[in-house]
């Protein structure tokens, strides 16, 4: 055998021996995937074969499908302390969570860039269908992640509206948002809509004194609480634009509704209540919708 062919062989066998736990790793992985997907145990065998390679992240894995969450944390906590475990710093987060530790988790979370972003996302799935109780988790995360992020005090309002019902809570963080500087022109609807319900009523027509656009909540806002006030022209001129501007909006035609009986015009009030019963046959305001005359 030649000098040259020795080393060769030499330099694959160092090659492969170099590959072995690579391999060896992407098996062993392999096999706790498949384990999950099919609901089954892990077997011990293969945290043995984790501990061997010092592959912590997956040890901590297996930890957590046997229900053992605190040996999941504390490998966790190894893992990120060694530097080489990229994915073990969102690991920790949802382990701490689990386990009650909310500022824990916070503080964790906080060290990933954009990490309430993720939870921010978690509070739109659940609000889009409806799950708020679901979404109050996620969005108290958000906060406590960065509080000084308009977008993360926004979706704080909106949980607060409409999980919790604190609307002096909802006022305060929209606020926030604002102070903190928000793009778009509808925070300040979204805050008159609150106040609104809130029975701030005259701290929604000064937020909407500040809204300079034509927009449909704004104007069935102003006209409901003119309503409210007996101003009924006002009103009607309000109401009427807000259902032009968006006639599939049920409050605004059940509120305009309400102007034309205040009116004295029934027949009309009827009709404008049949279109909000047309848009949503089950809703409630305008099934008892009575107007004499």
């Amino acid at each position: 055998m030649t000098l040259r062919r020795a080393a060769l062989i030499a330099a694959s066998a160092l090659l492969i021996y170099a590959s072995l736990p690579l391999v060896r790793l992407n098996i062993a992985n392999a096999k706790l995937l498949r384990a999950v997907m099919k609901g089954e145990r892990p077997s011990p065998a293969l945290d043995h074969e984790f501990a061997q390679l010092g592959a912590l992240t997956p040890r901590a894995r297996l930890a957590q499908l046997r229900g053992d969450n605190s040996a999941g944390i504390s490998l966790l906590q190894e893992a990120i302390a060694s530097g080489n475990h990229p994915d073990a710093q969102a690991m920790l987060g949802e382990a701490l969570m689990r386990a009650g530790r909310f500022a824990e988790a916070a503080n964790v979370y906080k060290s990933i860039p954009h990490s309430e972003d993720y939870f921010i996302e978690q509070v739109r799935r659940a609000a889009a269908q409806s799950r708020w109780n679901d979404a109050v988790r996620p969005a108290e995360m958000a906060v406590a992640i960065r509080p000084t992020s308009a977008s993360v005090q926004r979706t704080w309002g909106s949980v607060q509206v409409s999980a919790l019902h604190d609307y002096d809570g909802a006022i305060a963080s929209y606020q926030r948002a604002a102070a903190i500087g928000v793009a778009d022109g509808y925070l300040q609807i979204e805050i008159a809509h609150v106040q609104q319900m809130a029975r701030h009523d005259d701290d929604a027509l000064k937020t909407l004194d500040a809204f300079h656009g034509d927009h449909p909540m704004a104007h069935a806002i102003r006209g409901a609480i003119y309503l409210k006030r007996g101003r009924t022209d006002d009103a009607l001129r309000e109401l009427h634009r807000a259902v032009e501007l968006d006639p599939n909006n049920v409050w605004a035609l059940f509120d305009y509704g309400n102007a034309l009986c205040a009116a004295k015009r029934a027949s009309e009030a009827r009709e404008y209540w049949q279109l909000a019963l047309h848009k949503d046959p089950g809703f409630s305001p305008a099934l008892a919708a009575r107007c004499d005359g």
